[in-house]
């Protein structure tokens, strides 16, 4: 007898079309901070999956922080994808370079540690568990993605996220 496949929420809502996904690599000197605003849809919820997050020369921290008031979100748009590439489904949450933001506090916080040799890099990861994502506010509610150098050296990050927008009243 043949029972019928089961598929994770994330690799559905791939497959639906709902996915997005995007990546950055940066050069922050001596305990710089490069940050990014999140902007979300108005009629889509964004579930923030995953974040990866590499750091070679020094160690990095990456911060998602809610409740900021943001002044100015004029930077760079970062390219975002559909991780499903025969999906027509072009993601809505935009993110942006070099916001301009007061207040907020940390959602979620990880940590690359990594030594000042470039013979390490240091790895870190958050929210891979099937289980666990952060379900952020829909109605172009703006998040700020922040990276910080916690060393005196000049490092290199690069990070990659990924989301998917879930229509309202959607249920797997």
């Amino acid at each position: 007898e043949t029972g019928a496949a089961v598929i994770n929420t994330d690799h559905g809502a791939i497959h639906l079309g709902y996915g997005g996904q995007v990546s950055d690599l940066v050069t922050l000197e001596n305990g710089a901070v490069k940050e990014y605003c999140m902007t979300t849809p108005s009629d889509l919820f964004p579930h923030f999956k995953n974040v990866s997050l590499k750091s070679l020369g020094g160690s990095c921290k990456l911060e998602i922080i809610k409740g900021s008031t943001v002044t100015a979100n004029a930077g760079a748009d970062l390219d975002i994808d559909n991780p499903n590439d025969n999906s027509d489904t072009v993601p809505q949450m935009t993110i942006k370079e070099d916001p301009t933001y007061t207040g907020g506090s940390a959602w979620e916080t990880i940590y690359a540690l990594a030594d000042s040799t470039n013979q390490t890099t240091g790895n870190a990861e958050t929210s891979t568990n099937p289980n666990q994502e952060l379900v952020m506010k829909n109605g172009e509610e703006q998040y700020i993605l922040k990276l910080t150098n916690l060393t005196t050296d000049t490092i290199t990050v690069s990070w990659q996220g990924f989301w998917y927008e879930e229509p309202t009243g959607l249920a797997y």
